[in-house]
């Protein structure tokens, strides 16, 4: 179940903490000041697990976000002295001087908040991963990578629905086909390449392997498939690490794509656990999320290609022993990452601040996906019980929440062969 968090402030609160604040009639300001009032008129109130009344859109997340930088706020230290203010009015007496009154509590409106109490499924995953949503048939699949299974769930009939197919290999990602039933193959990052993988054998058909060489052997037991996508144009992006079940973590993790043809390009190395990619909606910048270094990385990206440059980091997370894990989109352009350790998925806006958290009942949040405005959210077993009792109650489940904005659709895999 999802509860709201209200951070509506009480009407009869905001007293002495209230300030009268000057706006620039400025268009930006203006602006600032409409999407101020359009969010104390909609203020978020979830009934029943439902979304939000109204979600802030993302022009007025941005454009709070940067009055921010400019309107003082007053923090209980009452209101605002003559000094430099009355100096600065003195100077626009030509101005038409307008007045907002922004009280405190007000800046909880940049973050608007979801709270999931319990799980949609009790997979207990020992390392639940991957959720891929069939718009087609409403069905949802996910991954438990450890265990080698695949979950599938159909969402118009709900949990009782689930059924779940032996893998053989762990699989990290998965994806759809194009000019394929969904129902009978799909195409997956395996244990050592990408394959098509028959959900009604059981049966894996490689399209490529990730090794060769002199250290394929090796490379072969110890590393796996982790995270991957399909971008506009058909092409599999998927990346490997090295297996923590079965090796010590190095920086020998490598970003493969997949192109029409089949064939496997090398597009980065040197990362460590390499998790969530994404585009935005330009189509000129790939996301690619690295969880030891707790950086989602933003690369310039050339669509027509597959040429990824420029790489920097695009968002941080500072919270020691939490780590950003896999992410999806929505449309309008927010990235929705979950925090491995964190207890959370936070929405992070195309400007990188972030602007929504879901908070969820355990503590290993691996990965999310959109279905319609529904995020459904993948987790792993709590790996210190002793510690954290609540915490593993739930470690492995799958859960949900409507967040009120769609996901930006998937693209299928374009396969030549």
């Amino acid at each position: 179940m999802a509860e709201p968090i209200n951070s509506t402030p009480n009407a009869g609160d905001a007293g002495d903490d209230e300030t009268t604040q000057n706006l620039p009639a400025n268009a930006e300001d203006r602006k600032a000041a409409a999407a101020l009032n359009a969010l104390n008129a909609n203020a978020m109130s979830q009934e029943g697990g439902e979304s939000a009344s109204k979600q802030p859109s993302a022009a007025d997340q941005e454009a709070l976000g940067k009055a921010m930088s400019r309107l003082e706020i007053a923090s209980g230290q009452g209101k605002q002295g003559d000094g430099a203010g009355k100096k600065n009015e003195a100077k626009k007496e030509a101005e038409v001087k307008k007045k907002i009154k922004i009280a405190s509590e007000d800046v909880n409106f940049l973050i608007q908040e979801w709270r999931v109490t319990e799980p949609f499924i009790a997979s207990q995953c020992s390392l639940g991963e991957g959720p891929y949503w069939v718009k087609e048939r409403n069905e949802l699949r996910f991954l438990d990578i450890n265990n080698h299974k695949l979950y599938v769930v159909d969402l118009n009939r709900g949990p009782d629905s689930v059924r779940t197919i032996d893998t053989g290999v762990p699989l990290g990602v998965t994806a759809d086909i194009e000019g394929v039933d969904s129902s009978e193959v799909i195409l997956t990052g395996a244990k050592d390449g990408v394959s098509k993988f028959n959900l009604q054998t059981q049966k894996h058909e490689y399209v490529a392997k990730y090794w060769s060489g002199a250290d394929a052997e090796e490379k072969t037991k110890k590393m796996r498939s982790n995270d991957g996508n399909v971008d506009s144009h058909g092409r599999f992006w998927v990346s490997t690490l090295i297996d923590p079940e079965i090796s010590e973590l190095t920086d020998e993790d490598v970003l493969f794509l997949l192109d029409h043809s089949g064939k496997l390009e090398v597009k980065h190395t040197g990362a460590i656990i390499p998790n969530g990619i994404s585009w935005n909606a330009k189509d000129d910048t790939m996301f690619f999320t690295s969880s030891p270094n707790q950086a989602v990385y933003a690369f310039d990206f050339d669509s027509k290609t597959g040429n990824i440059s420029g790489k920097r980091t695009f968002f941080s997370v500072k919270e020691e022993g939490v780590y950003p894990d896999g992410h999806a989109i929505d449309a309008q352009g927010n990235i929705w990452h979950a925090l491995y350790g964190g207890s959370r998925v936070i929405r992070i806006s195309p400007s990188g601040e972030v602007t929504g958290v879901v908070h969820l009942p355990t503590r290993n949040i691996t990965c999310c996906v959109f279905a319609g405005t529904t995020l459904y959210i993948t987790s792993a077993k709590e790996a210190e019980p002793e510690n954290y009792p609540e915490s593993a109650r739930y470690g492995g489940s799958l859960f949900k929440v409507d967040v009120g904005v769609e996901g930006v659709p998937r693209h299928k895999a374009r396969l030549n062969a």
